[in-house]
């Protein structure tokens, strides 16, 4: 299990390094966008890949936007 946490947190740690990650989620109309800007900026090819992303910025998009009613 503790392996499988590092591998989360890795993603989490990736996808949060990117420049502009949290002002692109604020300026963004959709998940698929910021999506796409993250995997852009990561240079990602690989769908297991893109799922790890996915996974993190969905969370994130519905942490920041659940503060607006």
């Amino acid at each position: 299990m503790s392996r499988y946490k590092d591998h989360q947190l890795d993603w989490l740690q990736r996808v949060h390094s990117v420049e502009r990650y949290e002002e692109t989620i604020a300026e963004s109309a959709n998940i698929s966008e910021v999506t796409a800007y993250v995997v852009d900026q990561l240079d990602l090819k690989y769908e297991t890949d893109i799922s790890h992303v996915i996974d993190v910025v969905s969370e994130d998009w519905t942490e920041f936007w659940s503060n607006y009613p």
